[in-house]
């Protein structure tokens, strides 16, 4: 192979690669928004499901319904479900209402007329590619009997599901392919005895490699096919 040839072929590769950078992490907690939903960035949505099957719909009030915990409620006469953040530099603690650490992301389900319904905080996959999605459930409530339901969906199929008690933690690991536009949903509910539950979660999702765009593939096979060309040339010199 010629040094022409090398030189090309490298570029080839060098361009096809393009996107040679750190890959983007995505943190609930540090990227939740108070002023827009969807999140301005990392794209981060804060809802609610009626049933696991249920359609997915914007929690629409933005307020503040506890000292210290804002976030995202069900209506103006209904704080639940809803997704909440303690946005102080303190751990919270509240008689009979758990504990809350500073900076923690909660999720509560539905009360009373929005008993069944369920809260979700979803991301949608920004671009193609592999990631690890991390999440950590851990229960708020201390009172007697506090089990809530935990899951984790991709488009609407359960990846994951646990059942915990008060102060009790479960957490999901799983490496995935995704399309852009895809949805992972981190959800909570009460078990059937319980009135509503909340739990503190942790979910981080980082992208570990891209899948290339068929502009770069056709960019590799253009590269390919030019030396090939190059290399029959050099053939019949």
């Amino acid at each position: 192979m010629t040094k022409l040839s090398r030189l090309f072929l490298a570029g080839s590769f060098v361009l096809a690669a393009g996107a040679a950078h750190a890959m983007p992490v995505y943190d609930a907690s540090a990227q939740f928004d108070l002023d827009n939903n969807p999140s301005a960035e990392g794209g981060w949505s804060y809802g609610s499901i009626n049933g696991l099957s249920g359609a997915f719909t914007l929690l629409p009030i933005a307020s503040t319904p506890f000292t210290g915990l804002s976030g995202w409620t069900y209506s103006p006469s209904n704080q639940y479900p809803n997704v909440l953040k303690n946005v102080t530099v303190l751990d919270i603690s509240q008689p009979g209402g758990g504990f809350f650490p500073a900076g923690g992301l909660t999720l509560s389900d539905g009360a009373i007329s929005t008993e069944g319904i369920l809260a979700v905080l979803r991301w949608t996959t920004p671009t193609s590619g592999v990631y690890d999605v991390s999440a950590v459930f851990t229960g708020v409530w201390d009172h007697s009997g506090a089990l809530g339901d935990v899951y984790v969906l991709k488009d609407g199929m359960q990846l994951f599901s646990g059942t915990i008690d008060k102060r009790e933690t479960t957490d999901y690991f799983g490496t995935l392919t995704l399309l852009a536009g895809q949805n992972i949903d981190f959800a909570v509910s009460s078990s059937p005895d319980n009135l509503y539950f909340r739990s503190v979660l942790d979910a981080q999702i980082s992208q570990i490699s891209m899948v290339p765009e068929p502009s770069v593939y056709t960019l590799l096979l253009l590269g390919l096919g030019v030396l090939t060309t190059l290399r029959r040339l050099q053939g019949d010199a």
